[in-house]
C-alpha cells in the first residue's frame, strides 16, 4: 500500500498527516501512526522525509512534547543531520534523493517542483515557524499540509518509471535500492556477483597501472582529415602517461618515472576545433563535441545515419580487455549477454542490467 505523508511543525502544534487510497488524509496520534503504517506491506512516501520527516517522527512516538520536538526541528532546519535509529517495517522512499541520485537533479523545494508540473494550488508557509497558533491558523496549517502531500503525489507519478526500476532492483536482491544512486548500486550489484561466483568478498585491487596514450588509442586513419590531424597530435604531440585515470597526468618515460622539469597538467581540459569551426573537449569518455545548437541535413553529399550499437560500453571494456581480473570480465560478459536476452523477454530487468554494465565502464577506475 502506497502511504503519502508529510508534517508540520509549531511551537504548540504538531502535525503528522497521511494520505493513501483507502483512508484518504488522516491527522495522526503516535498509536494511529503505527497501526497504518509499520507494516511491510506499506511504502511510506515523503520528500526531503530522510533527513528531517522521520527523525521528527521518530522522536514524537518516542513521547517527545512539542517543545522537544520544535527543538529538534529548529535544529535540523539550521543545518543539523539526524537519521533515525528505530527499525520500522515499512519502506521508506524520499523522492528528493531519487531526484538527486537518478534524474542528476539539485533536489529543489517541493514549491518549486508543484510550479514546474502545473499544480492549481501553491502556497507558502502560512505563518512564520515560531508563530503560536490558535485553532483556526491550525486548520490553515492542515490545508497548506494536504497541499503538500498532493504534490508529493503528483512527483510520485512523474518518478513511477525510475521507481519501478529500483523495485526491480530489490527483487534481484540489492538493498537500500531507494536511497543509493546508480554508482554506489552498481558497486553492490558487482560484489554480490563477485561473491556468487567466488564464494569470497571482492576486495581493492592493486594501485592500476600507468597506461599509456597508444594503448587507450593505438595507432588508427581517420578518413576525415581533421580527426586524423587531431587524432596524431594526441598521439606524437603528447606523450603522456594516464596516473589513476582522474584527469591530472604527468609527462614520464617508458618506464613511468616523471621526465626532469614536467609538470602534472590537466589534460581533460583540452580544447580542439576542426576545419568547420566545430569545437570539441577530449573528457573522460574520449573526444566529446561542445555543439549547443545545430541542423543536419541530407543532400547529394551526406546521408545521415542513426546508428545504434548493442551494449556498446560494455563490450568496449570486453573486446579490449580493459577489465582487472578474470572474473570481473566474466561476471560483466554473463550480464550483457543477458541484457540482450532481457531485451526481449523481461524489457524492465533489461534496463536494470543496462544501468549496472555501463556504469561499471564509468567505474573501471575504481579502487575495486
Amino acid at each position: 500500500m502506497l502511504v503519502f505523508f508529510d508534517i508540520e511543525c509549531y511551537p504548540n502544534y504538531f502535525l503528522v498527516k497521511t494520505w493513501d487510497s483507502k483512508n484518504g488524509f488522516i491527522n495522526h496520534t503516535p498509536s494511529s501512526f503505527m497501526s497504518l503504517c509499520n507494516k511491510t506491506s506499506v511504502y511510506l512516501i515523503g520528500y526531503n522525509s530522510t533527513t528531517y520527516d522521520l527523525p521528527m517522527i521518530e522522536l514524537w512516538l518516542d513521547g517527545a512534547g512539542e517543545a522537544e520536538l520544535k527543538g529538534l526541528s529548529d535544529s535540523i532546519v539550521g543545518g543539523g543531520t539526524y537519521y533515525v535509529k528505530r527499525k520500522f517495517m515499512f519502506t521508506h522512499i524520499d523522492l528528493s534523493k531519487l531526484l538527486v541520485k537518478e534524474q542528476k537533479l539539485y533536489a529543489p523545494a517541493l514549491k518549486k517542483l508543484g510550479v514546474l508540473m502545473g499544480y492549481p494550488i501553491l502556497q507558502e508557509l502560512p505563518y512564520d515557524p515560531f508563530t503560536h497558533l490558535t485553532e483556526e491558523q491550525k486548520k490553515e496549517v492542515d490545508l497548506y499540509c494536504c497541499h503538500d502531500i498532493r504534490i508529493t503525489r503528483a512527483l510520485y507519478k512523474l518518478l513511477y518509471p525510475t521507481l519501478k526500476l529500483r523495485e526491480q532492483m530489490e527483487k534481484d536482491g540489492l538493498y537500500g535500492v531507494y536511497t543509493q544512486d546508480a554508482s554506489q548500486l552498481t558497486e553492490q550489484f558487482f560484489k554480490q556477483e563477485y561473491k556468487k561466483i567466488t564464494g569470497a568478498e571482492l576486495t581493492p585491487a592493486l594501485p592500476p597501472k600507468v597506461i599509456s596514450f597508444t594503448e587507450i588509442a593505438p595507432a588508427i586513419t581517420f578518413i576525415n582529415k581533421d580527426w586524423d590531424r587531431l587524432y596524431w597530435s594526441l598521439h606524437e604531440s603528447y606523450k603522456i602517461y594516464f596516473k589513476h585515470l582522474n584527469g591530472k597526468v604527468s609527462k614520464v618515460d617508458d618506464k613511468g618515472e616523471l621526465i626532469d622539469g614536467a609538470k602534472n597538467e590537466d589534460f581533460y581540459k583540452r580544447n580542439f576545433q576542426d576545419r568547420n569551426g566545430t569545437n570539441y573537449t577530449f573528457g573522460h569518455g574520449g573526444l566529446h563535441d561542445r555543439i549547443t545548437c545545430a541542423s543536419f541535413y541530407a543532400d547529394e553529399a551526406y546521408t545521415l545515419y542513426n546508428i545504434d550499437v548493442a551494449s556498446y560500453y560494455p563490450n568496449l571494456g570486453i573486446n579490449l580487455k580493459h577489465l582487472t581480473g578474470e572474473v570481473m570480465a566474466e561476471v560483466l560478459k554473463r550480464k550483457t549477454a543477458e541484457r540482450l536476452v532481457a531485451k526481449i523477454e523481461n524489457p524492465l530487468k533489461a534496463n536494470v542490467l543496462k544501468l549496472f554494465i555501463n556504469t561499471q565502464f564509468g567505474k573501471s577506475g575504481s579502487f575495486y
